[in-house]
């Protein structure tokens, strides 16, 4: 399903039925930053996506104080930054949002 789903939008070529070949974007998720962003977005961001109400719910929709934890730290650690937590707690993920070339 998801390899149809790519095909449909030219990611892939579906050269069978259930059978995929790489085109020119495919091949652009194997340079380490693309494979860095997608990882980052899929994983990061979208994580933290899923905290963004609760986020406006303690802001009342405001812009926050610095107390206020990020959607980011409300997915991973409410007492860590992004970069505190990706230089303390998970160098892992640390490692690939470096890749990324930020």
């Amino acid at each position: 399903r998801i390899l149809r789903g790519c095909a449909q939008r030219f990611i892939f070529e579906e050269v069978a039925p259930d059978q995929y070949a790489h085109t020119d974007a495919s091949k652009m998720l194997r340079v380490t930053g693309i494979h860095a962003l997608v990882g980052f977005s899929c994983d990061e961001v979208m994580r933290s996506g899923a905290y963004f109400s609760n986020f406006l719910q303690q802001t009342k929709g405001k812009p926050p104080s610095w107390n206020v934890p990020s959607p980011f730290s409300l997915a991973f650690d409410p007492t860590k930054g992004l970069f505190d937590y990706y230089s303390t707690v998970d160098e892992v993920r640390g490692r690939r949002f470096d890749l990324g070339g930020w």
